[in-house]
């Protein structure tokens, strides 16, 4: 992976970071906010650095059995993939995934921001969790022929598709930090949240006016976590095929690929 931690390390030395707020990922809502410099805030943020540092530098994903078969080669592939570890941006943008000018997908860890968490919460078990998911979007762009097309410019079923099937796998890897057979699949909560994320996409599906349809692609991968129903659905989903077949059933579904795949998410069995 390629680390870039410049900003970072100005700002622990003690050096105005002023002269990066023209940075191409501050833009919109991630408008470059002044840190504070005391010893005090520095010295929280280099506790965060070192272990947001090493988790990526020896990043072992989550679910490695299913990684390994999703993704053959999967670390040479993310060879060069982007990590930014910054300061300046504002709450609550802890950590967003974003593409440069090339097209590339970076992902940004605001490590301010990550000090909110110091005493609250295992950095080290959530920054790998975060990379899991962040680094297979990366991994899903360079492996499904296009699908990343379809996200940026295809018409509204495609993107829908490429949605769910990128936020499907991305999250069901992920999920709550664990292995696939440490959740209960079957619990009422999730299989509550799978019904209301179901019904949502079948929904979006059948949906033809314009306004309706742009806001339904919205609200698929934004939002809390489990009111994004293309997530949800595609999660919940593939979790259930894994209950069936193991991590076979997962490279079947991978390798169908996302033409079609919020359609299948819109049923439940």
């Amino acid at each position: 992976m390629k680390i870039a931690d410049h900003i970072v390390q100005d700002y622990l030395s003690g050096e105005s970071i002023e002269g990066y707020r023209e940075n191409w990922f501050f833009q919109g809502n991630r408008i470059f906010t002044e840190p504070v410099y005391s010893a005090q805030e520095r010295e929280k943020t280099a506790e965060v650095y070192h272990t947001l540092l090493n988790a990526a530098k020896d990043f072992r994903p989550l679910n490695l059995e299913i990684w390994d078969m999703l993704f053959p080669g999967w670390a040479g592939m993310l060879e060069d993939a982007c990590v930014d570890l910054i300061v300046g941006f504002p709450r609550p943008y802890d950590a967003v995934t974003i593409r440069d000018s090339e097209g590339r997908r970076h992902v940004i860890l605001d490590l301010i921001c990550w000090s909110d968490y110091l005493g609250k919460t295992d950095l080290k078990r959530v920054s790998r969790n975060l990379l899991t998911h962040e680094l297979c979007h990366v991994l899903i762009d360079r492996t499904v022929p296009g699908i990343d097309a379809s996200m940026n410019s295809g018409d509204y079923e495609e993107k829908l598709d490429a949605i769910t099937f990128h936020e499907g796998f991305a999250h069901l890897l992920s999920y709550d930090g664990k292995e696939l057979s440490g959740t209960d699949w079957t619990a009422p909560k999730l299989q509550e949240i799978r019904r209301a994320g179901t019904n949502a996409l079948r929904e979006a599906l059948a949906a033809a006016d314009r306004a309706e349809r742009e806001r339904y692609l919205e609200q698929a991968n934004c939002g809390e976590y489990y009111s994004k129903f293309a997530c949800m659905a595609g999660m919940l989903y593939l979790a259930e095929q894994w209950l069936r077949g193991g991590a076979q059933a997962l490279r079947e579904c991978f390798v169908r690929g996302y033409h079609g795949f919020a359609e299948k998410c819109a049923v439940i069995h």
